[in-house]
């Protein structure tokens, strides 16, 4: 994962038959791109190559590959993942982007459970940091509490 080419991070990782994925990021020098590392190539998340991004959980599904993590929109970071993404960069090749707020948020982990997607992080609303699961990217808060918090790990039985 550590190159010549800046500092790297691995959050993520899942292993599906011989294939090693791992989600996470890579500085730049100047920004941090979101990456999935698929057998030890790299290929990038981000939308916007000029946004800070993050690939922080993911989840392998038969021949569908998921990573959560967060992308700055210009204004704030927001909470998505992306789906199939190994073919790189600008390359649609059935690509998915789902962005699950439009708030400051971030997602954490991912899992598929049958046809339902479940996200875990937070949301940024009421002045507070909130932890948040998004079933199908509708949101729910995980707390009613007058303090920040925030969801790391998601597992459906």
């Amino acid at each position: 994962m550590g190159t010549a080419e800046g500092e790297s991070r691995g959050l993520g990782v899942a292993v599906y038959g011989f294939n090693i994925y791992v989600a996470g990021y890579q500085y730049n020098g100047n920004k941090y791109i979101s990456k999935l590392w698929h057998n030890g190539n790299a290929t990038v998340q981000n939308d916007n190559i000029l946004a800070d991004a993050y690939g922080n959980g993911i989840f392998v599904s038969g021949s569908d590959v998921y990573v959560a993590g967060e992308e700055d929109n210009g204004n704030l970071s927001v909470a998505k993942y992306w789906k199939n993404s190994t073919s790189g960069f600008g390359v649609p090749n059935g690509r998915t982007t789902v962005t699950l707020s439009a708030a400051n948020s971030g997602a954490n982990s991912i899992f598929i459970k049958g046809n339902d997607v479940y996200v875990v992080g937070y949301e940024f609303a009421a002045g507070r940091y909130q932890p948040t699961i998004w079933k199908n990217g509708i949101a729910t808060s995980l707390s009613n509490s007058l303090f920040s918090g925030n969801a790391n790990s998601v597992f459906v039985k």
